[in-house]
């Protein structure tokens, strides 16, 4: 492959992990132009390798010029864009029956990172699950993840892993939270029927 391309496959690579992250992390967790700049690089060159651009050989020149900055060993690309722990899935079992009704509860976190090529992970650091879906932190601890919650009557209750790294607040008993919605990454839901 020729050195441009290999360039042109890594700037658009970096692209990728931009648009990756604006998907699951929404565009306000984007706050750096450079991503955007990359991005656009990356479509530009796209178009210059496919022949597609009307740039002319000495304006390719620049381009590839540019490319090889960014590209450049010493010069990693990875955006600089922090990503929050996340808890990536919740299990109940089971997740209905009768009252009173035995659950194990299991939540998969994952640390967060300080950019794109998670060089350096941002802990966790506190855990608690919402149990029946009133938005209040019923129990904590790091050691949580694994919780068997008991449920004496019926209805559906909706429980909700949560997590924090040290910019946001600590998860305490008792503490608010906000509605546990599919595209939160610092937590995630089961409903569990009880009847």
């Amino acid at each position: 492959m020729p050195k441009e391309d290999k360039l042109c496959t890594l700037v658009m690579d970096v692209c990728e992990v931009w648009l990756f992250v604006r998907a699951t992390h929404g565009a306000d967790r984007l706050g750096s132009s450079g991503l955007r700049s990359r991005c656009a690089m990356a479509t530009r060159c796209e178009r210059w390798r496919s022949g597609m651009s009307a740039l002319g050989a000495r304006a390719g020149s620049g381009l590839l010029a540019a490319l090889l900055v960014q590209c450049s060993p010493a010069a990693k690309l990875c955006p600089q864009v922090e990503v929050p722990p996340s808890v990536t899935g919740v299990t109940a079992n089971p997740e209905s029956g009768s009252a009173p009704l035995e659950v194990i509860l299991e939540a998969t976190v994952e640390p967060g990172c300080t950019d794109g090529c998670c060089d350096k992970s941002i802990p966790i650091e506190s855990f608690g699950w919402d149990l029946d879906g009133d938005q209040t932190i019923d129990v904590t601890g790091l050691d949580a993840t694994a919780y068997q919650a008991e449920y004496p009557d019926p209805g559906a209750f909706t429980a909700a892993a949560w997590v924090a790294d040290d910019s946001r607040p600590r998860l305490a008993e008792g503490a608010a939270v906000a509605e546990c919605t599919p595209s939160q990454a610092l937590c995630a839901s089961v409903t569990i029927t009880v009847w």
